[in-house]
């Protein structure tokens, strides 16, 4: 889903829906161009890594990723709703209130056929656990203890996330197979989080 904001104080909209293709997403937002503005793109960090940003910048185009935990959200907003979360992000990148994210000193190794092995299968794997209703434990929160504030915020976050994810999937008719893996994708891109959480940490 490709949402737009266009300058002033317009509400963002929702404008059109492409397969996951970087060739048709580069031909649809020249359509965009077209008008004279300036445009400006940005997706958040996930299994398609930085290289769809990189064939972005190539066509002339300015583009950011952000990490989902770092995109500001409302009280009321639960779950993941394309349309949505695509309005939301072209709100944002607007009002300039999006954090970007670097793909410096990170290795690519999307889930795909062609990635990681032993990281597809391990996400996979853990994609498994958010059936179950998010729940911070006694054993849970004493473990969070030893964890940055930083990093217990993005953990939470991706608990009530994708296990809303995984019931709107598997009631909306996917399969359990391809809804696991449609998590297993989300929580690439919370653990990429994690890990830039960790980053800063060390650097200051």
């Amino acid at each position: 889903m490709i949402a737009v904001a266009r300058e002033g104080r317009e509400a963002a909209e929702n404008w059109k829906t492409i397969p996951n293709d970087a060739v048709r997403l580069r031909k649809a937002l020249k359509c965009l161009l077209r008008t004279g503005e300036r445009l400006k793109v940005c997706y958040e960090a996930g299994p398609t890594g930085f290289v769809l940003c990189r064939r972005l910048r190539e066509a002339g185009m300015e583009c950011l990723v952000v990490a989902p935990s770092l995109v500001p959200g409302k009280p009321g907003d639960r779950g993941k709703m394309d349309r949505r979360d695509a309005r939301r992000l072209a709100h944002f990148l607007r009002s300039g209130d999006l954090t970007e994210v670097t793909g410096k000193r990170r290795r690519q190794g999307p889930i795909t056929r062609c990635g990681n092995g032993h990281l597809r299968r391990f996400l996979v794997e853990a994609a498994w656990h958010y059936r179950h209703v998010p729940l911070l434990s006694k054993e849970l929160r004493r473990r969070n203890q030893r964890l940055a504030p930083g990093v217990q915020r993005i953990a939470w976050e991706a608990q009530k996330r994708l296990n809303k994810r995984l019931y709107h999937l598997l009631h909306s008719g996917k399969s359990v197979q391809k809804a696991i893996t449609a998590l297993a994708r989300e929580l690439a891109g919370f653990l990429w989080a994690v890990g830039q959480e960790e980053q800063l940490l060390a650097a200051s």
